[in-house]
């Protein structure tokens, strides 16, 4: 969850970062999880509107949690 307020958050501008909630703008969509028991490793991944691209651009977040 850390990983994902951290990516939402680089969408707000200063004057945003108070807020208590996320525009749509920047919210993580369709986040799934997954674990390798024996790697000792999290697997995250969720689709983010483009900033500054076109009404409905996502990209791919993807990020290895070891532990």
């Amino acid at each position: 969850m850390a990983w994902l307020s951290v990516i939402e958050e680089e969408g707000l501008t200063y004057e945003e970062r108070d807020i208590e909630y996320m525009p749509e703008r920047v919210a993580a969509r369709s986040i799934r999880m997954g674990f390798e028991t024996e790697k000792r490793e999290a697997y995250v991944s969720c689709m983010q509107p483009v900033r500054g691209g076109t009404t409905g651009e996502e990209v791919k977040r993807e990020v290895v949690i070891p532990w």
